[in-house]
């Protein structure tokens, strides 16, 4: 982290700020938009994480596009997957939506997915057999796997937002 960066969040905890950070910027011209983007940065930081202070844009430029559909629309934008998955962990008391998530978080290494969940390989490999049989699936694939990650952070926003499933 930049010095000058490390000052402004120890300004921003010393006064009880809470702090947006736009991206890096490329022209002076769009200095409106990197200020919006800090501002939303904030608001949306601080509902998605409201016991950090500092928020990052990047962290939350999804979350600023989805905070424009409304509730319904959120609900429809959701995979199908997602859906499956989420109503048979419900019913079944099972992980395989955080298993397919941390899955996805770790690019599809099963060995680091495997160490995060602190299961064992072969339960990873069960369980994602397992969860393809669910949603009737041959193979993963890259834009599967991101399909049910992004309804998972439409979840989350109707969590946080709405308070209410």
């Amino acid at each position: 982290m930049l010095h000058f960066e490390q000052k402004i969040i120890e300004l921003g905890k010393q006064y009880h700020l809470c702090l947006g950070q736009s991206r890096s910027f490329s022209a002076i011209g769009s200095l409106r938009i990197y200020y919006e983007q800090a501002k939303q940065a904030c608001e949306i930081g601080c509902i998605i994480n409201p016991e950090k202070m500092f928020h990052r844009f990047s962290n939350y430029s999804y979350y600023a596009l989805i905070s424009k559909c409304d509730l319904e629309e959120l609900k429809c934008i959701q995979c199908k997957e997602y859906r499956a998955l989420k109503q048979y962990d419900q019913m079944n008391d099972t992980p395989f939506l955080k298993t397919v998530i941390t899955f996805f978080l770790n690019n599809t290494n099963m060995n680091a997915t495997a160490v995060e969940m602190h299961i064992h390989r072969n339960t990873l490999n069960y369980r994602l057999n397992r969860i393809q049989e669910i949603i009737h699936i041959e193979k993963w694939d890259a834009l599967l796997l991101m399909s049910i990650y992004h309804s998972h952070m439409i979840e989350n926003w109707i969590e946080k937002c709405y308070n209410t499933l």
